[in-house]
């Protein structure tokens, strides 16, 4: 199944809010650090998807803090192999105690809401950039 995701369904996401677990399933990339969580987010965008977040990221040796990761492609794809990231922004916060259901859910709604105030997949809205949206996904 998890083929078919990437051969059929990636291809037509203009966005995608994959926790750490999904995103190291559909790219094959374990996520120990943050050039992982970047080099995961560049595979997804060769996949041809133009936003993506990683959610609940949980760095090796770091276990009081949580990780969002958001990342826009190229719109173009211009660049020089492995260089079709336009911006990338890395948010932390502190892990709390728990297991909580449905915090990503949410987070992928706020992230799209945001996302598609300022200007959507090419930031062409004039808004704040992915970074805003981001921080404000946060809080």
């Amino acid at each position: 199944l998890v083929q078919i995701y990437i051969e059929s369904v990636l291809p037509l996401a203009d966005v995608l809010t994959p926790n750490q677990f999904e995103v190291e399933q559909l790219t094959g990339i374990r996520i120990g650090c943050i050039q992982d969580a970047q080099r995961a987010c560049r595979s997804i965008h060769d996949k041809g998807v133009g936003l993506v977040l990683i959610t609940s990221v949980v760095l090796e040796g770091d276990d009081d803090e949580i990780c969002l990761l958001a990342s826009r492609g190229k719109a173009s794809g211009g660049g020089a192999e492995g260089d079709d990231v336009a911006e990338q922004h890395l948010i932390r916060t502190p892990r709390l105690p728990g297991q909580f259901t449905g915090t990503g859910d949410v987070c992928a709604a706020l992230f799209l809401a945001h996302t598609d105030r300022r200007g959507g997949r090419d930031g062409g809205g004039g808004g704040p950039s992915l970074a805003g949206a981001l921080e404000r996904v946060a809080g």
